[in-house]
């Protein structure tokens, strides 16, 4: 069953037709059917060149999967920059200037993954370039997660310029959530291409 969350980019603007002022401040649509036509109103999928570098099903990267620990991330990509979670003094990210990055244990907080810990996710960003067998990946059409992986359970939807627009997107069955936060061109809005990929592996 599908979850949605909304926000408009203007709160404080008149609703749209279609949608109604909450105490919030927010626009909130009247009907759900919008929800559904705001993913079939995606530009056509159009997938990118496929190299199989990126394994959705199974949460990896270049071979080195959400679950492992830090040593097949650094075979596949070198020694990471490691850093402190802010919430957590035992959690530490490590970043790799591909557009990888990691988040591992670390329970001694020596700032180091743990050796042979298991880690908890894998998140690629620009500039990896990365697809899937059937051409995923970075700067990928929305339309084409969609088409592959299926409506997702859970989506955030934001108002962009009239044109309700997927900005988060979840598929716990696949471990995938996919984000579009800015525009290719510049800008903190969606423009339909996703930016950012947290693989959590299958569950």
């Amino acid at each position: 069953m599908w979850a949605w969350l909304f926000a408009c980019a203007t709160p404080w603007a008149p609703c749209r037709s279609g949608w109604a002022p909450a105490a919030d401040g927010h626009c909130w649509p009247i009907e759900a059917s919008s929800f559904e036509e705001a993913l079939d109103d995606l530009p056509a999928c159009e997938p990118a060149v496929a190299n199989g570098r990126l394994d959705l099903d199974a949460g990896c990267v270049d071979g080195a999967c959400a679950y492992d620990p830090i040593e097949p991330f650094e075979e596949a990509f070198g020694p990471g920059n490691c850093y402190t979670a802010w919430w957590d003094a035992y959690r530490v990210y490590c970043t790799w200037t591909n557009g990888v990055d990691g988040l591992f244990p670390d329970a001694d907080r020596d700032v180091r993954p743990d050796p042979g810990a298991p880690g908890d996710r894998v998140q690629v960003t620009a500039p990896y370039d990365g697809t899937t067998d059937d051409g995923l990946g970075i700067d990928g059409d929305t339309s084409c997660f969609v088409a592959s992986l299926g409506d997702p359970e859970r989506v955030i939807l934001i108002d962009v310029a009239g044109v309700l627009t997927p900005t988060e997107l979840w598929w716990p069955a696949s471990g995938v959530t996919a984000y579009d936060q800015r525009a290719a061109e510049g800008g903190d809005v969606p423009d339909t291409e996703v930016d950012t990929l947290v693989l959590v592996g299958p569950p």
